[in-house]
C-alpha cells in the first residue's frame, strides 16, 4: 500500500428488530457512504441466508427507504470498536 494511503474500517452497526433492521453508526467518527445503488447485493446476500432471517427482515430490508441505505466507515486508526452507542 502506498505510503499515505488509508484504509477504511466498516463502522457499521445493526439493531435486528423482530420485523426490520435499523442501521446507526459504531462510531461518532465515521463517514457515512450513500449505498442505495448497492443495496440490491444486501438484500441477496440476506435472502440466500434466509434461515437466519425472517421473511418479514428481508422485505423490510428490500424496501428500505433510499435516505436509509446508507453504511458507516472510518479510517485506520481512527476507528474505535464498540458495541455501546
Amino acid at each position: 500500500m502506498p505510503s499515505g494511503a488509508s484504509r477504511c474500517r466498516v463502522e457499521t452497526t445493526v439493531d435486528f428488530l423482530p420485523n426490520d433492521f435499523v442501521f446507526h453508526s459504531a462510531t461518532p467518527d465515521a463517514i457515512t457512504i450513500d449505498a442505495t445503488q448497492t443495496w440490491h447485493y444486501l438484500v441477496d446476500d440476506v435472502a440466500t441466508h434466509a434461515s437466519q432471517f425472517t421473511e418479514e427482515q428481508i422485505e423490510a430490508l428490500r424496501h428500505t427507504p433510499g435516505e436509509q441505505r446508507r453504511v458507516f466507515l472510518a479510517t485506520v486508526p481512527a476507528q474505535k470498536y464498540s458495541c455501546d452507542r
